[in-house]
């Protein structure tokens, strides 16, 4: 063992090395590469090997530190098994999928895995890598897995596409893909099943991707094409994508937009959209490279990186794109189209969220339905809905009004009778009363009632039957010119004094109690407090 140190330049997970430096006081092994630093040499040659095939060049820093081996192993021991652990998968409803991961065991090493899924939807591959895990999804003791395969037809998650699921036979065994990944160039499948011990008895299996589901999101993913070529032309060339789902049951569109889309914007983009699907435009898709891609129309996101060859999406000559993506062959197979909703989801940044086929035509029935059930309960027509909802809004707003005008004279009289029990203060009215009131706004109502007959004077109202009332502090307004004396202070000193909450104007305002015996308290204080002020 080389008695020298040494040091990879980097922080985090990319920081790494071997051995110890007294300047520094800490062990390289804290970080690692590969999978989280379990696949480290030990022999000094074999890392440096390995650390400039990252693109790290290591420096010697002493050659005056003996290495401990046994010291080494522990680390690396140690190393393990916080990778084991920090190692989690996580599905695309982010549940997690599976716990510690064990170690990864490689058959024979490539450098990536071919995809033949564009064309087909099964294949046979061999397996070059797997590696297992506890399967909590399992009530059998079983394990869950995943393996990487030299090809596969089953799509990785990227570019906004959910990762394909469906089935993987091991000569006698058939497991369940719940979701494919990518891991660098290549490609990992992770199997979950339920018989105990594991399946592989060869490094051959036979992959099959769950067809109603591929076709499903490849009829989301076209449908987002058409919905980023229809967003652009009704908005305008300024809207930019900022991001995408796209899952077999939904899609979700966020771009860059200055204002909410306006009814009739959603309605002539999803008009727009439809019209495209039933004119059953062909999509093709092209390899080339990047720049002839660009030079031809093709639209390619800010930000995202691209290789020297891209795949282009074209449909007809309605859109054109960068994708790498799976995609229908024709539009007239999404069926239909439904904007769901439209959002903001930040500043300067809209979010459109639809349904297409038959996730479309589900939504629209379950409308349809709704609002059948709507009109038996109105007893009109369906048709008739939204007349009758409009009669009944109109009805309870003027419900509502002459609720407020009977609340407001009955506060008009109860004032009366609550200014008649005032007590006085250094010649400073001071009205303490509850009122039962439904909300705040008609407490302050109250509390006008009450502010239009005082003279010079303060009145507390405190909310009757609520679990944590509010009080009101009402200051008149010769108490305000002549006395200084403003409802906002009170509250503070009620804050100050009591810890009760609260704030507001210098002729009204209010604090929030705990509880109804508070108002006592509250009262006794702010006669003290107006014997200082006054």
């Amino acid at each position: 063992m080389s008695k020298a140190a040494y040091v990879f330049p980097g922080q985090g997970s990319q920081a790494v090395g071997m051995g110890y430096d007294r300047r520094i006081g800490s062990s390289y092994l804290d970080a690692g590469i590969g999978y989280g630093g379990s696949c480290l040499p030990k022999d000094v040659s074999s890392l440096i090997h390995v650390a400039r095939e990252h693109g790290y060049e290591p420096t010697i820093i002493s050659a005056a530190h003996e290495v401990n081996r046994n010291r080494v192993d522990r680390a690396m021991a140690k190393q393990k098994e916080r990778a084991r652990k920090a190692s989690v998968f996580v599905g695309e409803n982010g549940a997690q999928k599976g716990e510690e991961l064990g170690v990864e065991v490689t058959h024979r090493q490539i450098d990536r895995t071919e995809f033949d899924g564009y064309q087909s939807l099964e294949c046979e591959a061999e397996i070059v890598s797997h590696r297992d895990r506890p399967c909590p999804e399992s009530d059998r003791g079983g394990r869950c897995f995943d393996f990487v395969t030299d090809r596969t037809v089953f799509y990785p998650e990227g570019g906004g596409q959910v990762g394909d699921t469906g089935v993987a036979v091991f000569g006698k065994d058939e497991v369940r893909i719940i979701d494919t990944r990518r891991r660098g160039n290549l490609i990992a499948h992770f199997a979950l099943h339920s018989v105990p011990g594991h399946p592989l008895e060869s490094d051959r299996v036979s992959l099959r991707v769950d067809r109603e589901r591929r076709y499903a999101t490849m009829r989301n993913h076209t449908a987002t094409h058409l919905l980023h070529a229809a967003l652009r032309r009704v908005l305008g060339d300024h809207v930019a994508q900022a991001g995408s789902l796209v899952a077999p049951d939904r899609l979700r569109f966020d771009f860059q937009h200055f204002a909410a889309v306006s009814p009739d914007q959603i309605g002539e983009i999803e008009r727009m959209v439809n019209e495209a699907i039933m004119a059953d435009l062909e999509v093709s898709a092209m390899t080339m490279p990047f720049p002839e891609a660009v030079a031809a129309g093709a639209m390619a996101l800010f930000g995202e990186k691209y290789g020297d060859t891209v795949r282009v999406i074209s449909i007809d000559d309605f859109s054109k794109e960068l994708c790498g993506g799976t995609h229908l062959r024709r539009t007239g197979e999404i069926g239909a189209f439904y904007i769901r909703q439209e959002s903001a989801v930040g500043s300067g940044l809209r979010r459109v969220e639809a349904l297409t086929g038959t996730g479309a035509l589900a939504h629209v029935r379950r409308l349809v339905e709704e609002r059948g059930a709507l009109a038996e309960m109105l007893k009109v027509s369906a048709e008739d809905v939204e007349r009758r909802v409009r009669a009944l809004v109109e009805e309870a707003d003027a419900l509502a009004k002459q609720v407020r005008k009977s609340e407001a004279l009955r506060a008009r009289d109860e004032a009366g009778d609550a200014l008649a029990g005032a007590a006085e203060v250094g010649g400073v009215k001071l009205v303490t009363t509850t009122a039962e009131v439904a909300d705040v706004a008609a407490l302050r109502q109250y509390g006008d009632a009450l502010r239009a007959r005082l003279d010079l004077g303060v009145a507390l109202v405190c909310q009757a039957g609520a679990a944590r009332p509010v009080c009101l502090i009402v200051a008149s307004d010769r108490a305000i010119r002549e006395r200084a004396i403003a409802a906002n202070e009170i509250a503070r000193r009620i804050a100050e004094g009591l810890g009760h909450r609260g704030g507001g104007k210098a002729h009204m305002a209010q604090v929030g109690l705990p509880d109804a015996a508070s108002f006592a308290r509250v009262t006794e204080f702010v006669r003290q407090t107006l014997e200082t002020l006054v």
